[in-house]
């Protein structure tokens, strides 16, 4: 941003970061780091960010596994409900 970045420069730039990396970084952590070697070495520094990525991912799959486990189960028992009759 010292060759001219603004406020609404740094919104594009934040998003085009989640985009491409999957990172979300802080506007504030933008203007602290003007440059994009700073901005580097400050998502290098920082991988707390990308652990909470993975745990958000990781519990997305297993609230999916839960609901095919239930869809399954419910079908499992809908077959024998068929069988009996």
């Amino acid at each position: 941003f010292d060759l001219g970045g603004h406020s609404l420069l740094v919104v594009k730039v934040q998003n085009e970061i989640l985009r491409e990396l999957g990172r979300d970084i802080a506007v504030v952590a933008l203007f602290e780091n003007p440059t994009v070697a700073s901005v580097a070495r400050f998502l290098e520094a920082s991988p707390a960010a990308a652990d909470d990525e993975e745990a958000r991912q990781l519990e997305r799959l297993r609230e999916r596994a839960d609901r095919q486990r239930r869809v399954r189960a419910g079908r499992g028992r809908a077959n024998q409900a068929r069988e009996t009759t």
